[in-house]
């Protein structure tokens, strides 16, 4: 399966899960690392506008493809399965409960969860704790990334 990520070019080819660990997130509290990926690549565009107040001062950012192997077991969330409230902001500390969970128990090397943004759509949210983490999660490729300007 490939998923996607934009990010920073400068820590674009890091997949510990870094950045969430030192702020957090939807799926995470402060101190739980996760990589946080979507199944296309326009939702990880969307969701960086989102998340990031808009597009205007984004830029040095880099598209990055990331395998999971058909090897590794992904948990599904279904929307009747998560926290009343779930898609709200900011993000209610069920969910972070949900994530920090997950992350410990290490029972799959992810968990996907409709995005707040597009329900149709799927984010895949990664442990880079799991202890099969390096085998079965891999860069495929990283590139260069620019939103055209008629958006900015």
């Amino acid at each position: 399966m490939e998923v996607f990520r934009l990010s920073h070019a400068q820590f674009s080819m890091d997949l510990s899960g870094q950045g969430a660990k030192l702020y957090g997130g939807r799926w995470n509290s402060i101190g739980t690392p996760m990589l946080y990926t979507s199944s296309q690549i326009s939702l990880c565009a969307l969701e960086l506008a989102c998340n990031s107040g808009g597009l205007l001062g984004l830029n040095n950012l880099a598209l990055t493809c990331i395998s999971i192997s058909t090897k590794a077991s992904i948990e599904k969330l279904e929307i009747k399965d998560l926290p009343k409230n779930w898609q709200t902001y900011p993000s209610p500390i069920a969910n972070k409960i949900v994530g920090d969970q997950f992350i410990k128990q290490q029972k799959a090397i992810a968990f996907a969860v409709p995005s707040v943004l597009v329900a149709e759509a799927m984010n895949y949210i990664i442990n880079p704790l799991h202890p099969s983490f390096d085998k079965w999660v891999q860069i495929l490729w990283n590139k260069p990334f620019t939103f055209d300007p008629r958006i900015l």
